[in-house]
């Protein structure tokens, strides 16, 4: 977590020295981390509530989206992104409510944000014949994201996991940041 505020403040001092868009969708990524960060470790017991704090993760994924679609000249959907994050949580409500295991509970919501990484992903590596090499590395880095969303649903709950579900989520966060 400190590690997070310490790169809050930091994209903070380089908004201030150079106002550029990028750098303020940056600090309200870093403020958002250290946001997911706080709800998910306040939530630690209940696979419901677990799930349902993972679900705070659409934020920052939407604003690193937003900046990894812009640098290739597309742009990030908000509406769609917020469409299907509705419609996992509709899932996610409907799953636990038929008593369904924590994989299946929590798995549109882990597809729901673990999407437009994917989707990136697909847009920079084989689509786009003007990516440059940086964009295909951004690329490569939001797919291994998008894995680890879906890592949550699957693995959250398997003893062990979370500490190094915590690290490898902080690791993308700082690299891709």
């Amino acid at each position: 977590f400190i590690l997070v505020i310490i790169n809050f403040f930091a994209n903070l001092a380089l908004f201030y020295i150079q106002k550029r868009r990028m750098n303020k969708v940056l600090v309200f990524y870093w403020l958002a981390v250290a946001i997911v960060f706080f709800i998910q470790a306040q939530f630690q017991k209940g696979a419901f509530n677990i799930a349902l704090a993972y679900s705070i993760t659409a934020i920052p994924v939407a604003l690193l989206s937003h900046l990894a679609f812009s640098s290739i000249g597309e742009s990030f959907n908000w509406k769609q992104f917020a469409i299907s994050m509705l419609t996992a949580l509709a899932a996610t409500f409907a799953l636990y409510n038929l008593e369904a295991s924590f994989t299946w509970t929590a798995l549109p919501l882990s597809i729901a944000i673990g999407y437009p990484y994917f989707k990136f992903a697909y847009i920079s590596l084989y689509k786009s014949t003007n990516a440059t090499k940086l964009q295909k590395l951004l690329g490569t880095l939001l797919f291994f994201k998008a894995v680890h969303a879906i890592n949550f649903a699957l693995f959250r709950m398997e003893p062990g996991a979370q500490l190094w579900g915590w690290v490898i989520a902080y690791a993308l966060y700082d690299i891709t940041g």
